[in-house]
């Protein structure tokens, strides 16, 4: 399934926020077109949106879980484009109170996963800190640029990530 129609088909399954998907008075009238433009808007940094504290933050993180599901690799860009803009395997992000768990898609089967980990981190509102299990040292941040209760979009460096909100699992 080609990009557009994945982001289009997972946006109408969820139920939207106003500023997603009021279209004509219907929220699941949105065309691919249009859900392609918000995400890559996210992930330009054009648009962002974040939890008015640290704790809503991070009651959001922690509500679900989050699946992978578009990119854009920034490294050396002054400015990007939608051209920019592809699809992200599935990888899983599951918060808990100071656990990050992480499956990650397998490279040579995208139809399971590969390494999981489960990492220590802190969120202060705006970035998370990966943490050293040892030392309780950040070893990486990443920027969150966008949140609410169906969609998050975080800044590695280079990479940033648009994430939806998908099923917990164990």
């Amino acid at each position: 399934m080609n990009l557009a129609k994945r982001i289009s088909t997972l946006l109408m399954l969820l139920s939207f926020t106003p500023t997603w998907a009021q279209v004509d008075g219907d929220p699941e009238a949105i065309s691919p077109k249009e859900a392609i433009t918000k995400v890559f808007e996210v992930l330009s940094k054009q648009e962002g949106r974040l939890p008015a504290s640290a704790d809503s933050t991070n009651v959001l993180l922690q509500k679900g879980a989050w699946e992978a599901l578009a990119y854009v690799n920034a490294a050396g860009k002054d400015s990007l484009t939608k051209a920019d803009l592809q699809e992200a395997v599935p990888d899983y992000y599951r918060f808990y109170k100071n656990q990050l768990l992480l499956k990650l898609i397998n490279q040579d089967n995208y139809n399971e996963y590969g390494t999981e980990a489960s990492v220590p981190y802190f969120c202060n509102g705006k970035v998370i800190s990966i943490l050293d299990p040892d030392t309780g040292a950040a070893k990486d941040k990443w920027t969150i640029l966008y949140l609410d209760a169906y969609y998050l979009a975080l800044d590695y460096g280079d990479l940033r990530v648009f994430f939806v909100q998908t099923n917990p699992q164990e």
